[in-house]
């Protein structure tokens, strides 16, 4: 399982051998965390520093160079200080974060810093190992230049900090070793895409990488696309034949990406299963050509459905894609929002619209908000949001004056227990209806039908977020 909740996914280089300064430094501020820091081997090519004060920490980077510092982030306010004083004292030094999943807003706060990722407890070597190599091969940036102070946004960054994403990448890894083909079932805006590229990152990056819209034209021309050669009617000894301008030929031994596969006709189907029954297809002069190394598809839940009904070959998936990975929907992966908001600003930002931050009043909201657009809508808020906001600094009331406040609840867990549920959807409702009352505690009690008191209390015993809360005058 990948610990890297937002980096590139790429692997170490080979030819990479551990320098003078390829040590990392930890600076663990929580007990737990600095527990976590045991499972690194003492004697391990890369080495970790670990030391729980900040100040033991800039008395280390004064007389000693290292390649990473990983910065604990259970205390939002001690973690950001401590971001910041490293950076003072060693502004090229890449800082990675180490997420606390109870407070993933801190993460993305850390990643407006400037980390260059967030990382999962306990660290591993291979985290680590992958991290330095990364920032060995982007090379130094120019410190002296304000836009340097952390790595350009990563388009293809993957966020994982909530658990039903940290499972999606963990089936990612299970296969990436090996060329089977991979079915991601998720709905449209889920990140079926992204965890596409990141499980081809996973496996060999350096072969050819290529996406196919089936859905995009008419079956003839869709399977020429694929193929790159008209079918043989009747032909059942011979290879499957292909052509040199087909994406199966072009792929050669790397990813091939089928968006919207339910689209894909009949015939087309019949023989993509019968290139994979054979592994090779025939080329127009007679010679060989290999299948490509792995084939995803992409498809939205209910494909059992769609199979059942003959939309799709069965042995089409059980052949050619038998492994499958559930992508979650936003609203199953409200960990991740804060990040993922702090990434498209990023984006922006990198294009051309003037720098922005949020609040973390306006984190909290934009991760209690519903997406039922999953990532297309969030990524369309933020940049409405860094459009119209009046300063650099995006804050509560900036967010709440367009976001879509109706059926901002999120969907009970069927797992949790009937008291579980309870305080769930009373913590939620009462999120809610401060989000729409603006935070104005007088408004939001009479909603509920409760006195001030009483909603004072249930914020308390809830743990309801208090910056929902508006500003006692």
């Amino acid at each position: 399982m990948t610990r890297i909740i937002s980096t590139r996914f790429g692997r170490p280089s080979e030819h990479h051998s551990p320098a003078a300064n390829d040590g990392v430094l930890v600076l663990a501020t929580s007990d737990h965390v600095a527990d976590a820091t045991g499972s690194v081997p003492a004697d391990a090519a890369l080495p970790v520093t670990t030391v729980t004060e900040v100040m033991e920490a800039v008395r280390l980077l004064r007389t000693s160079a290292f390649a990473l510092a990983v910065v604990d982030l259970s205390d939002a306010r001690t973690a950001i200080g401590a971001i910041r004083i490293l950076r003072t004292q060693q502004p090229e030094l890449p800082i990675a974060g180490l997420a606390d999943p109870a407070n993933p807003v801190t993460s993305a706060e850390a990643l407006q810093e400037g980390v260059s990722a967030v990382l999962m407890a306990p660290l591993s070597m291979t985290d680590l190992e992958v991290l330095v190599a990364n920032q060995h091969d982007r090379g130094a940036g120019d410190a002296s230049d304000p836009a340097a102070r952390g790595p350009a946004p990563d388009e293809d960054a993957v966020f994982a900090q909530s658990s039903s994403m940290r499972e999606a990448m963990a089936q990612l890894h299970g296969v990436a070793g090996t060329a089977e083909g991979v079915c991601l079932v998720g709905e449209p805006g889920s990140g079926r895409g992204l965890l596409a590229r990141a499980l081809h990152r996973l496996g060999d990056a350096s072969r050819p990488f290529l996406e196919l819209d089936v859905a995009d034209g008419t079956p003839p021309e869709v399977e020429q696309r694929l193929f790159g050669h008209p079918s043989r009617p009747g032909s059942t000894s011979d290879l499957e034949r292909v052509g040199p301008s087909g994406a199966l030929a072009r792929a050669g031994g790397g990813t091939l990406v089928l968006r919207h596969l339910t689209a894909l006709s009949a015939r087309a189907q019949a023989r993509l299963v019968r290139a994979w029954r054979d592994g090779e297809a025939a080329g127009p002069d007679g010679d060989v050509v290999p299948m490509p190394g792995r084939l995803v598809g992409l498809v939205e839940p209910g494909i059992d459905d769609v199979v059942a009904e003959g939309g799709l070959r069965a042995d089409l998936l059980s052949r050619v894609m038998p492994a499958r990975v559930e992508v979650p929907a936003l609203r199953r992966r409200r960990e991740d929002i804060a990040a993922l908001a702090v990434h498209q600003l990023a984006r922006l930002s990198a294009t051309g619209t003037p720098p922005r931050r949020f609040t973390r009043a306006a984190l909290t909201v934009l991760a209690a908000l519903p997406y039922p657009g999953n990532a297309r809508q969030l990524e369309a808020l933020v940049a409405t949001v860094a459009a119209a906001a009046p300063r650099p600094l995006i804050q509560l009331e900036d967010v709440l004056a367009h976001a879509q406040l109706d059926g901002a609840m999120p969907r009970i867990e069927s797992y949790a227990s009937l008291r579980e549920a309870r305080a769930q959807f009373e913590r939620d409702a009462i999120s809610a209806v401060l989000l729409r009352h603006r935070g104005r505690v007088s408004e939001a009690a009479r909603a509920l039908g409760i006195q001030r008191t009483n909603l004072y209390r249930k914020v308390r015993q809830l743990n309801v977020e208090r910056s929902l809360l508006a500003p006692r005058k």
